[in-house]
């Protein structure tokens, strides 16, 4: 825990207490007419108030909802705040309690749609062919697919992000994540998780034009949170509105700044690269391990986050000794990989997302 003191207070300090201004606000959104944008849990709390900006600025918009009632008086509230605008706002039911209900909203957007140039996973589902359609006729780098992260990533996860069984057959072929002591723990477990399909879509879209990072959308209050009896004065410390978690929102799926380059990476309040915890980074990197102690480089031959750190490592990880009386020579020394069996835990969890959900997409 102490060897990570350094991280806590980082991230504090620069993701909780002392964020830089945003640099997207709804005052410089750019005009999103022709865009579709869909942003899953976006009846309420930050979820709302990114679907609120972006019917704002004129995008075509679909709110999804585990709930249609509370779906439905979202977008009357959205309308009526903003009756200028040019846009469209659209409703649908998706219950990710209930995965058979994915295909149905899937089916409900294609048929309305012919494109989707962003994709906000606050409540975490994909549509991969329409994105990769969008991607070959939008401007390059402008689709793309964001999930959700949280300060408690850093703070809580367990070692590596997501710990895995071993499998029935014991060698993590059909392996599942193994649940934590705490729901605050399965809440960061699951977010780490995000961090993993993140990165992992990226790897799987390379080339393709679309941009898939993680996000920390910040520290904000609900309404059921900003209540709680004796704790106000710590939540207006700590806290900030949903508004400002929209924020983060629109500057990775939006901001013009983003490219080939940050695919994977991940982002904290209201928009800035960040990393994580030490081993879950390394978790990330070591995914694009080669066997042979290599570490791969992103477009542009600029190094992935954290490559000159982890290749000095992987460097070190098989040398040539030769003893002082000159014996032994050419004998090699094998260390394993940095990280290696996070590695192997964060291949099984994008694996372990493909099969569950395999069956309802």
């Amino acid at each position: 825990m102490f060897h990570n003191l350094p991280t806590y207070l980082n991230v504090l300090a620069y993701q909780c207490l002392w964020i830089p201004e945003p640099p997207m606000t709804e005052k410089n959104v750019p005009d999103l007419g022709g865009k579709v944008l869909l942003v899953t849990g976006g009846d309420t709390r930050i979820g709302y108030h990114l679907c609120r900006i972006l019917y704002a600025r004129h995008g075509s918009v679909y709110l999804t909802s585990q709930n249609v009632e509370r779906g439905e008086a979202a977008i009357k509230r959205i309308k009526a705040a903003h009756p200028a605008s040019l846009g469209r706002i659209h409703g649908l039911y998706l219950d990710l309690g209930d995965l058979t209900s994915i295909k149905a909203s899937v089916k409900a957007l294609t048929d309305r749609e012919s494109r989707l140039d962003v994709l906000w996973n606050n409540a975490d589902v994909m549509t991969p062919s329409l994105l990769q359609k969008t991607a070959a006729i939008a401007p390059l780098y402008t689709v793309r697919v964001l999930w959700a992260g949280a300060s408690s990533i850093v703070f809580f996860a367990p070692t590596g992000g997501v710990e895995m069984d071993e499998g029935t057959d014991g060698n993590g072929k059909d392996a599942k994540p193994v649940p934590q002591w705490s729901q605050l723990q399965n809440y960061a477990q699951s977010k780490a998780g995000n961090l993993f399909l993140a990165h992992g879509l990226a790897k799987e879209v390379e080339g393709s034009g679309i941009v898939s990072v993680c996000f920390n959308p910040g520290n904000c209050f609900t309404e059921s949170g900003w209540h709680m009896s004796g704790s106000e004065l710590l939540q207006r410390l700590i806290l900030y509105t949903p508004e400002k978690g929209a924020y983060t929102e629109l500057y990775c799926g939006l901001s013009p700044e983003l490219t080939a380059w940050h695919n994977g990476k991940y982002f904290a309040p209201w928009g800035c690269m960040s990393r994580t915890r030490r081993d879950i980074d390394d978790a990330l990197k070591i995914r694009e391990y080669d066997g042979k102690n290599n570490i791969g480089k992103g477009d542009a031959g600029k190094p992935v986050a954290g490559q000159k750190e982890a290749s000095k490592s992987d460097a070190a990880s098989v040398t040539n000794k030769k003893d002082d009386a000159g014996k032994g020579k050419g004998a090699v020394k094998k260390k394993a990989p940095v990280a290696n069996v996070q590695r192997d835990a964060a291949d099984e969890f994008v694996e372990y997302c493909r099969r569950e959900t395999a069956a309802y997409l």
